[in-house]
C-alpha cells in the first residue's frame, strides 16, 4: 500500500519532466471537456433564451390560467371547497410556476331600476345588473367619491351597499347615494334587493395584470342595453345577497398568475403537459368549467422551433469534438513515444506492465480531473459571453447569457476525460509490451506497415462510407417525422460530414506514402543531395508528418464547413421567414380599412411606398366531397402581378409558378378526364356484383358538366341479403337531377352539357361493411329515355 501511495508523487515528478510536450495533453484534455459539455450549456441556454423570447412575445395575461366556471352555487360553503379543488389542481399543474391567484364572482341577471319602480320586461333594451365581488380589489382601484363598501354581516337589514365604476355611472346617470331596487330575472314575483351606492370607483390602472387583460372587468362593456356591475365585498356576496335569495347562481372566475421567471427549459414539458390536461382534471369534480390559455402551445413550440437552431450546433461540435479527440491521440503518442526508451529502461530492469500502466493511469485520472473540473466552467464562460455578440444582442438585452451547469454537463465532460485517460493510457500500454531489444530494432529499422494498411482494410472501408453515403442520399429529406408526429433528425445524415472528412483522411494515408515515394524518385534525379536524404528520411518514416498534415486537413474542413454552412444557415432562416409571410412584407387583418369600401381600399394599398404591392382576399369556404364537407382557404390574387410579390421555391409544386398562373389568369375549366355521355343521355346504369360484403353500399354515379362542376347521382343500393351477392345485376338512376349518395334530392343547378363519366362512388357508413368483401363493376350505359328513377334488378348478364 505504502508504494502504491507514492505513485501520486512519481507521477506528477514525471508530468513536470515532460510540462513542454504535456502542456499540449493538458490544454487538448481541457478543451474536450469544454467542448463536449458546451453541447449541453449552449443547448440550455438558447432554450432558456428562446423560451424567454416566446414568452416576452405574448402579454403576460394571456399566459396567465383562467378557470371559468358558470351558472354555479352562491353558497359559500360549496364555494369554497370547489375553489380548493381548483386551486389544488392548478397549483399541480403549475408546478414551480404558481404564482398568484386572483377570484371574482359574477352574480345572475338583476334589472336595476330607481327605488319603487319596477322593470319593464317587454323592453328588449331595458338595463341589466350584476353583484360583482373581486378579491384584493381595493388594492387597485381608487375612491372618486365616498367609500368603498363596507362588509355586512349575515341577516343584515337594510339596502347593501355596494360601489360602481365612474364609467358606469356616467352612461347610467347614477350618483352617489343614489338607491336602486334590483329585481332577480328568474322570479318576477320576488321583492327586489334595496341597494345604496356609497362609492365611485375608478381602476389604477386597466392593463394591469391583476384585471387578466379584459378592459371591461370593472366596468361592463356596453351592449343594446347598458349593464351595472355593482361591486361588493366578497363577505355581502356570500352573506346577506345569498341569505336574501338562496336560489341565486353566479359565474366565477379564478385568475392563476403564472409566474414566469421560474419557467425555464427543463421545466417547460412538465408544465405544458400539466396545464393541457388541467381542464379534464377539473372537470372530473366541477360542472360547466373550462379553462383558457396560451401557455401550453407556446410551452409545446418554442423547442419545435429551436430544434433545427440546435442540429447544425450539434453537426459542428460532432466534427470539432472528433479533431480534439484526434489532437489528444496524437499528442499522447507523441509524448509516450518520447518516453520509449525510459519505459523499456524500466521494463529491463524488473518494472511490470502493471506497474508501469498504474504510473500513467494515474497522470490519465489527473489529466480526467482537470477536464472534468474544468471543462463545464471554461464552456460556461465562452458561452456566457457570447450574449453581446450581434447575433444574440437582440434577445439578451446585450448581456451575457444566462448559463446553467447541469449535472448533464459534467457527465459530458466525464466523457472527454474519458476519452483523455484513454489517450493517454493506451499508446502507454502499447510502448510498455516492448522490451529494450525491440526498442533497439525498432529504431533501427523502419516501423512496419500496419495490418490496416497492409490487407488494404482502409480501402474496404473507403467502399462501405461510399456504399453508406449513396444509401442515405437517396432520402428525400433530412428531417422526419415520427410516427406520433415528433420531428427527428437522421443521425447518420447529420454524421455524413465528420464521415466524409475522416474518409478524405483515409484516402490520404494510402496516396501519402506513394506520393512521397514519386517526389524522392524525382528529386533522385537531381544533384541536391540535401533534398535526397531529407525526402528518404520522409519516406522511410513518414508517421510525425502525416499526422500534422492530417490535423491541418482537419482543421481546415471543419472551417470550410463552418463557413459554408453558416450561409446555408442564413439562407434557411431567410426562406423559412418568406414562407411564413409569403413575401418580403405583409399586412393582414385589414378589416378596418377594407370597410370603407374596396376602390378606396385599394387606393390605399396601392399608395404603400414599396417597389410592388398586391392586395389579397384571404376567406374560408368549404368543399363537398360527395356528402363530406372539408375545410379549405381561398386566396384570391392578380395572376399578373403575383410573381412580382410572391416568394416561391420550385420545390414547392410539380409544376412553374408561371404555368400555374397562367392557368388562373386563364380562367378557363380543368381539362375533362372522364368519358364524354352522348347528348341528351337521361339515365345512366352500371352492372355490379358484390362478393361476400357483410353490410350495405350505396352507389353513386358522379359525372362533371361542360363547366367542370361535378354531380352526384344515386343508382340504388347493395345488401348482402340482395340477389346482388349471388350474381349481375343491373342498377341505373336518372341523371335529370342530382340525387346525392343517400337518393335525397339536392339543391343544385342542372349540369351543364357535355356530360362527361369521372367515376362510381361505393361507399359504407358501416364499419362491419367496409371490414371486408369484394364489388365487381361491368359495363357502363346510358339512356335517353324518360327518367323512370332508380330501376334495379334486371336478371341479363352483362357478359
Amino acid at each position: 500500500m505504502t508504494r502504491y501511495r507514492s505513485l501520486p508523487i512519481l507521477a506528477i515528478r514525471r508530468m513536470a519532466g515532460n510540462w513542454r510536450l504535456l502542456s499540449s495533453v493538458v490544454l487538448g484534455t481541457m478543451v474536450a471537456g469544454a467542448i463536449l459539455s458546451a453541447t449541453v450549456i449552449y443547448a440550455d441556454a438558447i432554450r432558456d433564451l428562446g423560451l424567454k423570447f416566446a414568452i416576452e412575445r405574448l402579454d403576460p395575461t394571456q399566459l396567465d390560467i383562467k378557470v371559468l366556471r358558470s351558472t354555479q352555487t352562491a353558497r359559500p360553503d360549496g364555494y369554497q371547497r370547489a375553489e380548493d379543488r381548483v386551486g389544488q389542481a392548478a397549483a399541480a399543474a403549475l408546478g414551480p410556476a404558481a404564482g398568484g391567484l386572483v377570484r371574482q364572482g359574477t352574480s345572475a341577471t338583476f334589472y336595476p331600476v330607481p327605488t319603487g319602480g319596477r322593470p319593464d320586461l317587454d323592453d328588449d333594451k331595458r338595463p341589466r345588473g350584476n353583484f360583482v365581488f373581486r378579491s384584493d380589489l381595493e388594492s387597485f382601484v381608487h375612491v372618486v367619491a365616498g367609500e368603498m363598501p363596507a362588509v355586512m354581516t349575515p341577516g343584515a337589514e337594510g339596502p347593501l351597499l355596494a360601489a360602481i365604476g365612474a364609467h358606469t355611472a356616467e352612461l347610467n346617470g347614477i350618483a352617489l347615494g343614489d338607491e336602486l331596487d334590483m329585481f332577480p330575472f328568474w322570479d318576477d314575483e320576488a321583492p327586489p334587493v334595496p341597494v345604496l351606492i356609497v362609492g365611485i370607483l375608478e381602476p389604477n390602472d386597466i392593463t394591469d395584470r391583476y384585471w387578466a387583460g379584459d378592459e371591461n372587468a370593472f366596468d361592463a362593456p356596453s351592449r343594446t342595453w347598458e349593464t351595472v356591475f355593482l361591486h361588493v365585498p366578497e363577505s355581502t356576496f356570500f352573506g346577506v345577497l345569498a341569505d336574501r335569495f338562496p336560489e341565486l347562481v353566479a359565474d366565477y372566475d379564478s385568475f392563476f398568475e403564472v409566474n414566469l421567471d421560474a419557467l425555464d427549459a427543463r421545466n417547460a414539458a412538465s408544465v405544458a403537459n400539466g396545464v393541457a390536461g388541467l381542464n379534464s382534471v377539473i372537470a372530473q369534480t366541477e360542472e360547466r368549467a373550462r379553462t383558457l390559455t396560451e401557455l401550453t402551445p407556446v410551452l409545446r413550440t418554442f423547442d419545435e422551433k429551436l430544434f433545427f437552431t440546435r442540429i447544425p450546433l450539434f453537426v459542428l461540435l460532432l466534427q470539432i469534438g472528433g479533431i480534439v479527440a484526434y489532437y489528444l491521440v496524437m499528442v499522447s503518442t507523441m509524448l509516450t513515444e518520447r518516453q520509449t526508451a525510459e519505459i523499456a529502461t524500466l521494463r529491463s530492469r524488473g518494472a511490470t506492465t502493471g506497474q508501469l500502466l498504474t504510473q500513467y493511469g494515474v497522470e490519465g485520472v489527473l489529466l480526467a480531473a482537470i477536464a472534468v473540473i474544468t471543462g463545464p466552467p471554461l464552456a460556461a464562460l465562452v458561452i456566457s459571453a457570447l450574449g453581446p455578440t450581434p447575433a444574440f444582442s437582440a434577445l439578451s438585452d446585450g448581456g451575457p447569457l444566462d448559463v446553467r451547469l447541469s449535472g448533464q454537463a459534467y457527465a459530458l465532460a466525464g466523457v472527454g476525460a474519458l476519452i483523455a485517460f484513454a489517450a493517454l493510457v493506451i499508446p502507454a500500454w502499447l510502448a510498455t509490451r516492448r522490451t529494450v531489444v525491440e526498442f533497439k530494432r525498432a529504431t533501427a529499422r523502419p516501423r512496419a506497415t500496419p495490418a490496416f494498411l497492409r490487407y488494404y482494410l482502409d480501402v474496404a472501408l473507403v467502399l462501405l462510407v461510399a456504399l453508406v453515403f449513396w444509401r442515405l442520399s437517396q432520402q428525400d429529406q433530412l428531417f422526419t417525422e415520427t410516427l406520433f408526429g415528433e420531428t427527428q433528425a437522421d443521425p447518420f445524415l447529420l454524421a455524413t460530414p465528420a464521415v466524409f472528412m475522416v474518409t478524405v483522411g483515409i484516402v490520404f494515408l494510402r496516396l501519402f506514402p506513394l506520393v512521397l515515394r514519386v517526389v524522392s524518385w524525382l528529386v533522385g534525379w537531381t544533384s541536391s543531395v540535401a533534398a535526397v536524404v531529407s525526402l528518404r528520411s520522409l519516406v522511410r518514416n513518414p508517421t510525425h508528418y502525416t499526422r500534422l498534415v492530417l490535423l491541418l486537413m482537419f482543421a481546415t474542413g471543419v472551417g470550410m464547413f463552418g463557413a459554408t454552412f453558416s450561409e446555408t444557415l442564413d439562407r434557411s432562416y431567410q426562406e423559412r421567414a418568406d414562407y411564413v409571410t409569403g413575401g418580403d412584407v405583409r399586412a393582414g387583418n385589414l378589416r378596418a380599412l377594407s370597410a370603407v369600401g374596396s376602390p378606396v381600399f385599394l387606393e390605399q394599398v396601392e399608395s404603400v411606398p414599396a417597389d410592388g404591392v398586391l392586395p389579397v382576399l384571404r376567406a374560408g369556404a368549404s368543399v363537398d366531397l360527395l356528402g363530406r364537407f372539408e375545410r379549405v382557404e381561398v386566396l384570391g390574387i392578380d395572376p399578373t402581378r403575383f410573381a412580382d410579390v410572391a416568394f416561391w421555391r420550385d420545390d414547392f409544386a410539380d409544376v412553374p409558378l408561371a404555368e400555374i398562373l397562367a392557368t388562373l389568369e386563364a380562367n378557363e375549366p380543368p381539362p375533362r378526364l372522364g368519358v364524354e355521355l352522348p347528348a341528351g343521355a337521361t339515365q345512366i346504369g352500371v352492372w355490379l356484383k358484390a362478393i361476400d360484403i357483410s353490410g350495405g353500399f350505396n352507389v353513386t354515379v358522379v359525372l362533371r358538366d361542360a363547366n367542370g362542376v361535378p354531380g352526384e347521382f344515386n343508382i340504388g343500393d347493395l345488401r348482402p341479403s340482395g340477389d346482388v351477392a349471388s350474381e349481375w345485376r343491373f342498377f341505373s338512376g336518372t341523371i335529370v337531377e342530382q340525387t346525392g349518395r343517400f337518393g335525397r334530392p339536392l339543391n343544385r343547378e342542372p349540369l351543364v352539357e357535355p356530360l362527361s363519366f369521372e367515376a362510381v362512388y361505393i361507399g359504407t357508413s358501416s364499419r362491419i361493411a367496409a371490414s371486408g368483401g369484394s364489388i365487381l363493376v361491368g359495363p357502363l350505359y346510358t339512356s335517353n329515355e324518360p327518367t323512370v328513377g332508380i330501376a334495379s334488378g334486371s336478371a341479363d348478364e352483362p357478359f
